[in-house]
């Protein structure tokens, strides 16, 4: 994407743009109380909720919220964090470039009984329709996003919502990653596509929920360099020149070896309630408000997706796929891997709301069923699967009140029967600023399709695997007050199930204990900010997950308004360090990450100069980031893996609120 290009239709966009009437200002609020739409009391002002005229004259009022953490939250509009990579959380680490595989060094559990394809290296980019954000708005918002970096990195990311009435918003969103990489045959290629709507009806007794998302992920696979220490050699100071692994076929910097993977999801919630609405007459000037207090509620939920996966080497060497022993490639074939699984369920329960001292507490419970195909060039199989599922809620509704949930879903027919989750939390928040948090989970999972069963037109691996149990306990103290939070879990496996350099699907027969733990803190001196995010874990030394002891973030950064208080300013330096660590390797054959325990990780901090500003509704960035790698050589993300080089980047979000 060339970027003069990209600056002729940012330009074109925003003069289209504010062509309509052009706000000056914009409210943006959070609103803290109880606002669950299934089991609140939320108030709506009956005058206001029924004439559009007069809800499109109210000051600009833009939040977001998400089905399973409903506190209406303001949109991001701060500048503290945006030099960093918008696509990852601050623990992933990529292979050297940006949209490449990607693994958190921060270890989570993945919570999900259902059945499995089994590729989750791009996880860190793909869209989620379990958990997706919803807006509401009183005026039409745009932003644009657009980041360039060294190397023609380029990422383009467009939102753009609005509410068709006062109860009805929807939201699209495009967003576009390219970058060819520091080093050769790397060439990373992203498209996402989600439209999301969110309706809820006048009477507030009908609610509805729309997810859709679309992606497509191109990746260039070059198998890493060839020799790390020809990173101290001169000759090799422009990276591109660096032998690698993979072979170059055709023209420009494409390698022989792609993956493929496109994935296509939706999902369709709704729900009526029956209750019943009061008036009250609040304040001196006696404004009518209209309160609806629902009993019950009938759900029903709609969910699909679809996924293709394909692995391409149109060179094929039989040394690339040695723990596979490939032997016998004939001259100009290609090796390819093909997959595709998909599956859709419905489900249909019913919801009571309980009311104890005028706190509600919302129960629910009902009978769903999910079906599974997956599929490649040589076989097909279908799976029909009923399931069980009930869920108990409580909200925070006042101080120092006790909040919790727990929810459960369990198979109880078909090839995941026995499989289930359940999961439980329970806490105690207060305005003062002190949030406590515990929570327990137990998970049996059915192995996943990719580790059962494995096969191309040169090689085939199948193999019989045990259900994985992982049980886990958390614990989460947060004190704004002091701008610091801790958050603590321990979780065991039995069965863990894992591929090492083998590329075989392996299971491990102990249990497996993992300790994990981040700790957040802040400090502020007048326009000084120090803030400080670090994890603290440990896993055997001989088991399949392997984990930095310690990793930390540190920011450093004067903040300030200056200019006659117009220019919004955040300057100033960020480090990265971690501890050595056995650190996965990657395989482009199974696009995934497995496990080794032959080179250790270790690497000096990390260094980001950065320079955030904000203008209006118009943020930018300038940041250099792997400023150490001017003195030395390039960190190591994963064994044959080095991290960019010295890397300019610019990035800026503009906002239109029409």
């Amino acid at each position: 994407m060339n970027p003069g290009n990209i600056f002729k239709f940012l330009m074109v966009l925003s003069l289209m743009l504010s062509s309509g009437t052009f706000t000056s200002k914009a409210q943006l609020f959070s609103n803290r109380n109880n606002t669950n739409n299934i089991s609140s009391d939320q108030r709506i002002q009956s005058d206001t909720s029924r004439q559009s005229s007069k809800w499109r004259e109210d000051k600009t009022q833009i939040y977001r919220f998400s089905i399973k953490d409903t506190l209406r939250m303001s949109l991001d509009s701060g500048i503290q964090h945006l030099h960093r990579n918008p696509l990852q959380g601050i623990w992933y680490v990529d292979l050297g470039n940006l949209g490449t595989a990607s693994k958190s060094m921060y270890h989570q559990p993945m919570l999900n009984p259902s059945l499995q394809g089994g590729i989750s290296s791009l996880d860190a980019y793909r869209a989620d329709e379990s958990n997706p954000v919803f807006y509401n708005t009183t005026r039409p918002y745009t932003d644009v996003y657009y980041h360039m970096a060294s190397q023609q990195e380029q990422v383009l990311d467009l939102l753009h919502t609005q509410n068709i009435k006062p109860s009805w918003n929807f939201s699209v969103r495009y967003r576009k990653i390219g970058s060819p990489g520091f080093y050769k045959l790397q060439r990373s290629n992203h498209d996402l596509l989600s439209i999301n709507s969110v309706y809820r009806s006048q009477n507030q007794k009908y609610q509805a929920t729309f997810v859709s998302n679309y992606q497509k992920f191109q990746l260039d696979e070059n198998g890493g360099i060839v020799d790390e220490d020809l990173l101290d050699n001169p000759i090799y100071n422009d990276r591109r020149v660096l032998p690698v692994v993979a072979e170059s076929y055709g023209s420009g910097n494409l390698s022989s070896v792609k993956n493929y993977f496109r994935r296509a999801g939706l999902r369709f919630d709704h729900i009526y309630f029956l209750g019943r609405i009061d008036s009250v007459w609040i304040g001196i000037a006696q404004k009518n408000f209209s309160r609806f207090k629902p009993y019950a509620g009938f759900r029903h939920q709609l969910y699909a997706e679809t996924n293709y996966y394909k692995l391409t080497d149109k060179v094929p060497d039989s040394l690339f796929y040695g723990p596979l022993n490939v032997q016998n490639i004939v001259f100009g074939d290609s090796l390819k891997t093909r997959y595709a699984w998909r599956s859709w369920g419905s489900s249909i329960g019913l919801q009571a709301i309980l009311r104890i001292r005028e706190k509600p507490i919302s129960a629910e419970a009902g009978l769903g069923f999910e079906y599974n195909m997956y599929s490649n060039d040589w076989n097909q199989e279908g799976f029909t699967q009923p399931y069980f599922y009930a869920e108990m809620n409580k909200n925070i509704s006042a101080e120092m009140k006790w909040f919790y949930k727990a929810d459960l879903k369990l198979f109880v027919a078909g090839e995941n029967a026995g499989a289930y989750l359940f999961q439980t939390s329970a806490g105690r928040s207060s305005d003062k600023g002190l949030n406590l948090k515990l929570g327990f989970f137990q998970q049996l999972n059915k192995p996943a399709f990719m580790f059962r069963f494995l096969k191309s037109n040169y090689f085939s691996l199948q193999q019989n695997l045990n259900p994985t149990l992982s049980t886990g306990v958390s614990a989460l103290i947060d004190i704004s007050e002091f701008n610091g939070q801790a958050r603590l879990h321990f979780t065991i496996y039995n069965g863990f199930i894992y591929r090492d350099t083998t590329l075989q699907a392996k299971q491990y027969q102990q249990a497996l204990p993992v300790w994990g733990s981040s700790f957040r803190k802040i400090f502020y001196w007048r326009n000084l900010v120090n803030e400080n995010d670090a994890i603290l874990q440990w896993s055997p030394q001989s088991s399949p997950i392997h984990l930095p002891l310690w990793a930390s973030r540190h920011r450093l950064a004067y903040e300030s308004i200056i200019l006659k208080r117009k220019l919004t300013v955040a300057t100033g330096l960020e480090l990265r360090f971690h501890t050595p660590y056995f650190a996965d390797a990657y395989s482009p054959v199974v696009s995934s990450f497995v496990s080794q325990y032959s080179q250790q990780i270790s690497n000096w901090p990390q260094w980001t100069a950065f320079f955030n500003f904000k203008v209006k509704r118009f943020r930018a960035t300038i940041a250099a980031d792997q400023l150490q790698q001017i003195l030395i050589r390039n960190a190591i993300n994963y064994p044959f893996h080095p991290a960019q080089n010295f890397n300019l980047r610019f990035g800026f979000h503009w906002v239109f609120i029409n």
